[in-house]
C-alpha cells in the first residue's frame, strides 16, 4: 500500500488600510477638490526597511514593489471620502502623508502611522479652507485740502478665473462691509486704509475706483 501523504498550505493573514478625507469649506468651488496622499509600507517599526510586495492593485489602491503608493482623493464638502486597500500582509508597518494644498490647512489627523492587522486600520485627515483678506489704501497726491478730505469711491468685485463676476462666494464671514451679488462698495479718504477679512483664501477679485 502507498504511504499516506498529507499536505499543508499556509496563507499569510491580510488586513485593510483605509485613507479617509474630510473637507471643511464654505466655498462651492472646493467641491471635488483633489488631495494627494502617499503611503509607504515597512517591515520594521522604525520605518527603516521598505517592504517588498507584489506590484498590483490592492482594493482601491495600486502599490509598487517597494511598498509605496500614491493616492488621490477628491474631497466632498463636509463629508468623509475614503479609499480602501485590501489584502495587505499583516505585520507590515505603514506611514501615510498628505501633500500641502494652497489655501487649505490640515486641521485634523489620526491613524497616519500604524501596523497592518486583521482589524481594519484607518488614516483620517481633515482639511479646512483658510480665510484671507485684502486692503485698499488711498493716497492723494495733491496739496489741496479739499482733495484730501473728499471721499473716494471703490468697487470690489469677486470674479472667477476668467474675470467674470461671481455671486456664489460665501461672504458670511466678512464683517467690514456687505457684498451684494459679489460686489462691495467702499468710500475712503486720503491716507485711509480699508481692510476686508473673512473671504475664502484663493478668491479672485478686482478693485475699481
Amino acid at each position: 500500500s502507498r504511504p499516506l501523504e498529507t499536505k499543508y498550505t499556509n496563507e499569510r493573514d491580510t488586513g485593510e488600510l483605509e485613507i479617509s478625507k474630510t473637507l471643511i469649506s464654505s466655498e462651492p468651488n472646493d467641491k471635488e477638490k483633489p488631495f494627494t496622499f502617499h503611503v509607504a509600507l515597512y517591515t520594521d517599526a522604525e520605518h527603516n526597511n521598505a517592504a517588498q510586495i507584489t506590484k498590483k492593485t490592492y482594493g482601491d489602491i495600486e502599490f509598487n514593489e517597494d511598498g509605496t503608493a500614491t493616492v488621490v482623493i477628491n474631497g466632498k464638502l463636509d463629508n468623509a471620502v475614503s479609499k480602501l486597500a485590501t489584502g495587505l500582509p499583516v505585520g507590515l508597518y505603514y506611514v501615510v502623508t498628505e501633500d500641502n494644498v494652497d489655501g487649505f490647512t490640515q486641521t485634523g489627523k489620526t491613524g497616519d502611522t500604524g501596523v497592518i492587522s486583521t482589524t481594519k486600520s484607518t488614516a483620517s485627515f481633515t482639511n479646512t479652507h483658510l480665510n484671507g483678506g485684502l486692503q485698499i489704501l488711498k493716497y492723494v497726491m495733491s496739496p489741496s485740502t479739499t482733495d484730501r478730505n473728499k471721499l473716494y469711491h471703490f468697487k470690489v468685485t469677486l470674479v472667477n478665473d476668467q474675470g467674470d463676476p461671481r455671486t456664489d462666494v460665501d461672504t458670511s464671514n466678512v464683517k467690514e462691509t456687505t457684498f451684494t451679488n459679489g460686489v462691495a462698495e467702499i468710500d475712503i479718504r486720503h491716507d485711509q486704509t480699508f481692510t476686508i477679512t473673512g473671504l475664502p483664501a484663493g478668491t479672485r477679485f478686482t478693485v475699481e475706483e
